[in-house]
């Protein structure tokens, strides 16, 4: 959910977004990866 209002707010402000996930969060939390990236956010697993 942070990652989402994050990806929301750079994309508000044309801010560049990276999000860094753990890769099982990236996968438990696909929904959410969709729309930081639709959103134009980087989404980066560690």
């Amino acid at each position: 959910q942070h990652g989402v209002a994050t990806a929301t707010m750079a994309a508000r402000f044309g801010f560049q977004c990276t999000i860094y996930m753990g890769e099982v969060d990236v996968e438990r939390q696909r929904p959410n990866v969709f729309w930081m990236e639709r959103l134009g956010a980087e989404v980066v697993p560690v």
